[in-house]
């Protein structure tokens, strides 16, 4: 991700928090909210975490969405943060939760760029993400 600037870092934990902001225009991906002059997002990365929460705010801090990215393990480094997209999301908007891109991460194990056994583990931690997210 760029654009964005670290807000908090605990290395006792391994979480890093980043802040972005955006211009208005669109719609944010996987959400019906629309983006606004103002807005900004947290995104939350944990070491060695399978997701990534990115939730959406307004300028007046109302949260639009949460968005969770499905990924390999997160991994620090001295200067970047790295993780391999596995294409399935979760997203938490008005209320509503869902698994989102599962025919993504199909394509991408027909195509050989996931593994079979990949693709499970993705979907698994999507369907414990959707299951937390509702309660």
């Amino acid at each position: 991700l760029r654009g964005g600037s670290v807000i908090d870092f605990s290395p006792k934990t391994g979480d890093l928090r980043m802040l972005r902001r955006f211009r208005g225009g669109g719609r944010y991906d996987g959400l019906s909210a629309a983006k606004e002059e103002g807005d900004f997002s947290i995104s939350t990365f944990i070491e060695g975490a399978w997701s990534i929460c990115h939730a959406y705010y307004s300028k007046s801090n109302e949260l639009k969405g949460e968005y969770y990215n499905i990924n390999t393990p997160v991994e620090f480094y001295p200067d970047k943060i790295r993780y391999v997209d596995l294409e399935i999301d979760v997203v938490l908007d008005r209320g509503e939760v869902r698994v989102i891109d599962r025919e993504k991460l199909e394509e991408a194990v027909q195509q050989g760029y996931i593994s079979r056994g990949l693709s499970e583990k993705a979907m698994e931690i999507a369907e414990e993400i959707r299951k937390r997210a509702q309660k």
